[in-house]
């Protein structure tokens, strides 16, 4: 990357366009290979069933980096991906005591 020209704070027009990126690694990661990864922040859904920009939780995002790096690299995302054997250990953030699940349909066993 070359040099990136910051723009003048005084305008009041910081980044109104996109920032210049350099992607270190590229690859997916199977759906079927997060199933066993719950967030927190996000009333303890799964990691897979997350929108874009979603908040992760410190230590399920350590072990959804540590699957990422698991997966070879590979300049296009439309090549074959790896096959997972087996998913790996649940992994869940410990549970706040004070804990209120917002889905009363919920089979997680929370109660409201």
């Amino acid at each position: 990357m070359g040099d990136i020209t910051l723009p003048d704070m005084a305008t009041g027009h910081f980044f109104n366009s996109a920032l210049p990126i350099e992607w270190v690694k590229r690859s997916n990661i199977p759906h079927h290979a997060t199933r066993h990864l719950f967030n927190p922040y996000n009333d303890y859904a799964k990691v897979q069933m997350s929108r874009d920009g979603q908040e992760i939780e410190p230590t399920v995002g350590e072990a959804l980096c540590q699957l990422w790096e698991t997966i070879p690299w590979s300049s296009s995302s439309n090549g074959p991906l790896p096959h997972f054997q087996r998913a790996p250990r649940l992994v869940r953030a410990p549970i706040p005591s004070n804990f209120q699940h917002s889905s009363p349909q919920s089979n997680t066993g929370y109660k409201i």
